[in-house]
């Protein structure tokens, strides 16, 4: 529900927050990459078994999102953020105990990929109802916390893992979730949910969406982005340090850095040529 009469501070805070969340949701997802070759030496890991870890999780969230967007609407938004960042980053810090496989796909794929799969429906709803005039703008400033989060936890979780062993990255970054979860479950005012009629069925739902070029081609091209995105992401940093010989610090700044330094960029100019061009044709989007 749109809440027009919120203090310009209150706005600007849920941005931030949700911001800080968000950089979480993804460099939490990107800690296993940085420290995989540690892990592979550490725990005797094949490529195939880091693989399986890394695949755990991708389907597990590509599965449940859109579970969470039909929660979304149906409950307070607020809460299911907090709880889905607290659930992801305990998950996270419990990934720093593990010493086997299958203690990696439960926690680090299924819990992590299942409670991050909860945050972005309802986060970006947030965002959309709370900046109708310059939606684009706001959701590519939202956006940039995954470039900030994947950078920052290559070089951080690289710099942690080559000092101190590659479990103090994920207490790190879990331990940070923790306390802004809390933090987001206390501080932000409870929303109502969007739907205040009976909703639509889900499978009539499904069928529509099915039945939408829009829809399906959208969900096309994003898939083939994130199919070649999540190779890049798992294998890059091992691939410099088996290659080239970088240390994990190194590895883990170089691997990322410059490529997302572009999508930042992307991101930022797109959503405000979006915000323009919809003023006058609003299919400009597409």
């Amino acid at each position: 529900m749109t809440q027009p009469h919120q203090s310009p501070f209150r706005r600007w805070k849920l941005l931030i927050l949700l911001w800080l969340a968000f950089f979480l949701n993804q460099a939490d997802r990107q800690i296993f990459s940085v420290v995989l070759p540690l892990i592979r030496t550490d725990l005797g890991l094949s490529d195939a078994d880091l693989g399986l870890i890394a695949a755990a999780l991708v389907w597990t969230y590509g599965v449940l999102v859109p579970v969470a967007g039909f929660v979304g609407d149906r409950f307070s938004r607020r809460n299911i953020v907090g709880f889905s960042l607290l659930f992801w980053s305990m998950s996270t810090l419990a990934t720093g105990f593990c010493t086997t496989l299958w203690q990696f796909i439960l926690l680090r794929g299924m819990a992590t990929g299942g409670g991050e799969a909860f945050y972005a429906p309802s986060a970006n709803a947030l965002l959309g109802e709370n900046y109708p005039k310059n939606r684009s703008f706001v959701l590519s400033l939202h956006q940039t916390a995954v470039y900030a989060g994947i950078v920052l936890s290559g070089l951080i979780a690289g710099h942690i893992g080559q000092h101190y062993g590659w479990q103090y990255a994920f207490f790190l970054f879990g331990g940070f979730g923790v306390v802004l979860g809390g933090f987001v479950l206390f501080s932000l005012p409870k929303d109502q949910p969007a739907l205040a009629v009976a909703p639509e069925p889900i499978a009539k739902t499904a069928a529509y969406l099915v039945r939408n070029p829009t829809a399906v081609l959208l969900t096309v091209g994003f898939a083939c982005m994130v199919f070649v995105n999540v190779g890049y992401v798992t294998w890059m940093p091992s691939f410099l340090v088996d290659k080239f010989g970088l240390s994990l610090t190194a590895a883990g700044f170089n691997s990322l850095f410059y490529h997302h330094v572009g999508a930042l960029l992307g991101v930022l100019a797109g959503g405000r040529l979006s915000d323009h061009l919809a003023k006058t044709r609003p299919q400009s989007r597409l």
